[in-house]
């Protein structure tokens, strides 16, 4: 609908959802409102606060966030110990270096110790952590898990095409689509808790959760790049 405050010859959307679109769309909006209502309660577990107003405090605990002087005290220095910051760092190193890529154990079908097999499998893992650029992600999750009040992933595979100008021997070039080897295959996100709205706040297994709606923010250039006009 477009309106014009000024006037009252306002122009209505020739749209007109069926009746199983509307039912569509007043469960998705419910949705968004049971939602909203969890992520605007306050939790004992946050110490009365919520779960945005939580992630705040806590990354500004590690940023060593400060609140600016006015007045006679504004000349001096509010600079604290980053022992937070440093404690979280360390423990993020510790676990990154260990648990980073598991050691694999294969078997065979006789319970014998199958060396080759294991030797493959880590070998695929690899390459997987190589395409995905899997180190920073699992760094930046461990980081994001010591610091918001929860972590989440998602994983998913893509096949993105890129149309690319191929010149030709007489100074001429035509369109060829290619696959695109940035974008394309496994791509990991980490999805900000204030982004995922969830149904039940307590359920920690995200695939039991009733529902899950990504508000997610996009970045038009990116989004462009990967997905086109």
């Amino acid at each position: 609908m477009i309106l014009d405050l000024n006037t009252e010859n306002a122009q209505k959307s020739g749209y007109k959802p069926s009746e199983n679109d509307q039912r569509l769309i007043s469960l998705i909006m419910e949705k968004f409102r049971i939602s909203n209502v969890i992520r605007n309660s306050t939790y004992e577990e946050f110490n009365g606060l919520t779960l945005t107003e939580r992630q705040k405090k806590d990354q500004r605990a590690f940023n060593i966030w400060q609140e600016d002087r006015d007045g006679e005290d504004s000349w001096k220095s509010n600079a604290v110990r980053p022992i937070e910051r440093n404690r979280i760092i360390s423990i993020a190193a510790h676990l990154a270096g260990t648990l980073i890529f598991p050691k694999v154990n294969a078997q065979n079908t006789r319970d014998e110790e199958d060396k080759d097999a294991a030797f493959v499998m880590e070998d695929l893992m690899e390459w997987r952590a190589d395409q995905t650029n899997y180190e920073k992600t699992f760094l930046y999750s461990v980081l994001a898990a010591l610091v918001n009040p929860a972590v989440i992933v998602h994983t998913e595979f893509a096949d993105v095409k890129r149309k690319i100008k191929e010149i030709k021997d007489n100074g001429t070039w035509t369109e060829k689509e290619v696959q695109d080897e940035i974008f394309s295959g496994f791509q990991d996100t980490i999805v900000p808790v204030d982004e995922l709205y969830i149904a039940n706040i307590y359920e920690e297994d995200i695939q039991k959760q009733e529902y899950l709606i990504w508000r997610k923010v996009i970045d038009f250039g990116t989004a462009q790049a990967k997905y086109g006009n």
